[in-house]
């Protein structure tokens, strides 16, 4: 025998028409059929909501059929998905945002001088009391630098030459005011050159390869930065006023002359205490206690090299000062 039952939708906190779409209807049972479906439209409305309920009451069976009085309603549930959906969008977009920040020159002119201006690139909720005490002190050469061109125009060729330039001026400023420093405390042009100068234009240096140690898994990164700083300070910074200085007594048509000074001594002793640091990263690679690296390993180890390496600096220092102002011996 066959039978039916009428079904219809009733709103709770889930509204018809904006949360689903409600209805009623006749379900038909044929002979031996104990289950059916209703099929209810849930709308989506991409706000944020909390979980929403409706109910569909069972009524009028036809003769020969009853209903449970425990059921003649069901519950419907719409979970809310609105924060799981919210959660991956805003993923998806930092991913995506992240990503286009790793591509090289991605950064426009106008970014530069927001991560200038703001402390610890935009990051406020992570600064530390450091990075805003590092915000103020650098705060002018980085709105300085954020002049430099992005390296995404003409390729990064006026990026490159607007550095350099930059770079050169800072150099020359930082060279005279080293000379001013030293005469004003009677400190020897030579002396002042491996100190303040050596310091001031070191330093950039210094952060630049503890950055690239803290981002690679090996010390590659930081020790080819080191001595390609070093050898553009060398050959570059000596060579191209040497080069020129050249060309101009060339055309006078006179010998360039230089005096060498304590120049064999520094070097010498250069050599020397080289030696004694070549030793140390011999020792720190082969030695289980030094963590077989060149660079980090445990902590009392690293302070301890990093001790080593400030006095052999002191040392070079030092020694250097007593031989330019004649206490060791004096150039004939």
């Amino acid at each position: 025998m066959k039978a039916s039952v009428s079904w219809t939708t009733v709103a709770d906190t889930a509204k018809d028409g904006r949360d689903y779409v409600g209805g009623c209807g006749l379900l038909d049972f044929d002979v031996g059929e104990v289950e059916k479906q209703i099929a209810i439209r849930i709308i989506d409305d991409k706000k944020f909501e909390k979980h929403e309920t409706f109910d569909i009451n069972l009524s009028d069976p036809t003769e020969g059929a009853a209903l449970s009085s425990k059921k003649r309603k069901c519950t419907v549930t719409i979970l809310n998905d609105d924060a799981t959906t919210l959660l991956l969008t805003q993923s998806d977009k930092l991913v995506r945002d992240q990503l286009d920040a790793l591509q090289p020159g991605a950064q426009s002119w106008r970014h530069q001088f927001v991560i200038a201006a703001n402390v610890n690139g935009g990051d406020v909720e992570n600064a530390s009391a450091a990075d805003y005490l590092l915000h103020v002190v650098t705060f002018m050469w980085k709105l300085l630098f954020a002049f430099i061109p992005p390296p995404s125009l003409g390729g990064g060729v006026p990026t490159l030459l607007v550095a350099l330039t930059v770079i050169g001026l800072l150099t020359v400023l930082l060279r005279d005011l080293a000379a001013v420093f030293g005469c004003v405390i009677g400190l020897h042009d030579s002396i002042t050159a491996i100190t303040v100068v050596a310091i001031g234009t070191n330093i950039p240096d210094l952060f630049a390869s503890r950055l690239a140690v803290r981002r690679e898994k090996s010390a590659d990164a930081a020790v080819g930065h080191i001595l390609s700083n070093s050898a553009v300070n060398v050959f570059v910074g000596l060579g191209v006023s040497w080069f020129i200085s050249s060309l101009y007594w060339h055309g006078r048509e006179q010998p360039f002359t230089f005096a060498s000074g304590d120049f064999s001594f520094s070097v010498g002793l250069y050599l020397v205490l080289l030696i004694v640091a070549i030793v140390m990263m011999v020792v720190r690679r082969n030695v289980s206690i030094f963590g077989y690296a060149e660079l980090g390993g445990p902590t009392m180890t690293r302070i301890l090299c990093s001790a080593i390496l400030l006095l052999l600096w002191a040392i070079f220092i030092a020694l250097c000062t007593l031989q330019t102002y004649g206490v060791l011996y004096k150039n004939r």
